[in-house]
């Protein structure tokens, strides 16, 4: 599933607020989303979340906010993963 989204991304050390953002879910294997349309630098941002290692959580129907640890960079650290879907563009 490909669907466009609001994304603000805040790390130890970084923070991107209400970008436009096109996201793919893939439901295949543990669960993945990734950003499809937007390059971040990987060693600012992290980029590919999979359910298994990060908490997902839907808030008051409204967004999911995805929080977890990068363990390989420590200037990313603790981060926060906020998404508002605006609409979906494929199945």
């Amino acid at each position: 599933m490909i669907f466009k989204a609001v994304v603000t991304i805040t790390t130890k050390e970084k923070r991107l607020i209400n970008q436009e953002m096109k996201i793919t879910v893939r439901f295949d294997g543990l669960g993945e989303l990734s950003f499809s349309d937007y390059t971040l630098k990987p060693e600012e941002y992290p980029s590919l979340f999979n359910a298994k290692y990060q908490k997902f959580e839907h808030v008051n129907h409204e967004y999911l906010m995805i929080t977890g640890t990068h363990a390989q960079r420590p200037n990313i650290g603790n981060y926060q993963v906020k998404i508002t879907p605006l609409h979906k563009v494929e199945p």
